[in-house]
């Protein structure tokens, strides 16, 4: 046999070994060819560490960072890049020496060590930040997400009990220090020496994360789990809407089959009232035709969303856009033709049924609208002092007053 086809046979041997998690047979391995990771190296498209943190091989991690720890700091970009992101998953704090390194995900030590609720790791991580790292903490994983909004919603706390301790410029350090002294001390602060406190504010300064902090973290982190979960099942979400799109199609096809007495009406037989919309009494072809048309925009438009960042589409935007005029033109075939009376106007069915349509969408869109401005305006005057929260209440209470005495003047 070959050396070249030697070299094959062991590191298939040792992938194997990887893959299985088998330290027994690593260990006979190096003891036979001791080389045997260096060839890995030169031969595998990644470190064969690296290998092994993937595929959370733990016991094989843990022999090779004691035969071969060289390995650890080889960079990798795969998505775990050194020993260091795969030591916070598993919660080894006494190889956690890095901060600055990331993953292909953009994940910081302190991303991993919040997202697998390694308590001790983070503390051990927080402690070695330094006052020009801070920023380490606010920066932003692929999924948008930062190390201190995770680890606020992951209620990741110290030793002490004291949510994120980080070295920082010391701006009100004695202030905090109190606050944390009667939360989490009680009664035996009085018992802390000055130095002890000199000590305390010259090396800490308490990240104090309020209850609105913690709601709007784990919002954010919802929302971005949520964008990423919609990408990640884009071609689910195809299929529903395309479905529902072709259902309203077809079902609009198929109405005159289903009602041929109704596209006889002529417009000199029968003359609705506007209230008789309300009331049911228009033929069953309009609310239909009006329920298919209000699927059907629905449909196009998240089926739009869904594509446009699609390679082709535009093209696809521009064959939505004909299949929709060519629903326009098949509801103004399929509908019965009668008028509606409103005001002193005489309006056509097809007129009244897009309106109708189109207003029921528009009217849901402005509702989940003002819902969302409202969520924010609550969550920004909530971050106002109370007296400050009561007046602006009030001042807007009023506005709101005075704007319906005026509408009801001018149009009453």
């Amino acid at each position: 046999m070959t050396s070249t086809d030697n070299s094959v046979v062991l590191l298939r041997s040792l992938l194997d070994a990887v893959r299985n998690d088998d330290d027994e047979r690593l260990k006979f391995l190096l003891s036979t060819t001791p080389e045997i990771l260096d060839l890995a190296v030169k031969n595998w498209p990644e470190n064969p560490l690296i290998a092994a943190c993937k595929l959370r091989s733990f016991r094989v991690v843990e022999e090779i960072r004691i035969r071969k720890p060289e390995l650890a700091r080889l960079k990798d970009d795969g998505d775990c890049c050194d020993l260091l992101h795969w030591s916070c998953v598993r919660g080894d704090v006494e190889m956690v020496k890095s901060l600055e390194t990331l993953t292909s995900l953009k994940e910081s030590a302190l991303h991993l060590a919040a997202k697998n609720h390694q308590n001790d790791a983070f503390a051990f991580l927080l402690k070695e930040v330094k006052p020009d790292q801070i920023h380490l903490l606010y920066g932003l994983d692929s999924e948008g997400s930062s190390a201190l909004e995770i680890a606020t919603v992951n209620n990741i706390y110290t030793e002490e009990g004291q949510l994120l301790l980080v070295n920082c410029d010391l701006e009100n350090s004695h202030k905090l220090h109190e606050a944390v002294e009667r939360e989490e001390l009680g009664t035996e602060s009085e018992d802390i020496n000055d130095e002890q406190q000199t000590n305390f504010n010259s090396e800490f300064h308490l990240i104090d994360i309020t209850f609105d902090e913690q709601e709007r973290f784990s919002n954010r982190i919802r929302g971005c789990n949520s964008r990423w979960w919609l990408l990640g099942k884009r071609k689910l979400m195809l299929i529903f809407p395309a479905i529902l799109l072709g259902l309203s199609f077809s079902s609009t096809v198929i109405l005159p089959y289903f009602f041929p007495g109704e596209k006889s009406i002529t417009n000199n037989q029968v003359v609705f009232q506007f209230r008789d919309i309300v009331t049911i009494l228009l033929t069953p072809v309009f609310y239909i035709m009006t329920l298919n048309t209000i699927v059907l925009t629905i449909s196009s438009v998240s089926l739009t969303m869904l594509l446009f960042s699609h390679p082709l589409g535009s093209l696809l935007f521009l064959c939505g856009i004909s299949t929709f005029a060519l629903y326009v033109l098949l509801t103004y075939r399929t509908m019965p033709i009668f008028f509606v009376r409103i005001g002193s106007r005489y309006v056509s069915s097809f007129q009244v049924m897009w309106t109708l349509a189109l207003g029921l969408v528009f009217l849901v869109a402005v509702i989940y609208l003002v819902k969302y401005c409202l969520n924010k305006l609550i969550l920004s005057m909530r971050k106002l002092s109370d007296q400050r929260f009561r007046f602006t209440a009030a001042l807007s209470f009023l506005y709101i007053f005075v704007v319906f005495q005026l509408l009801r003047i001018i149009f009453f």
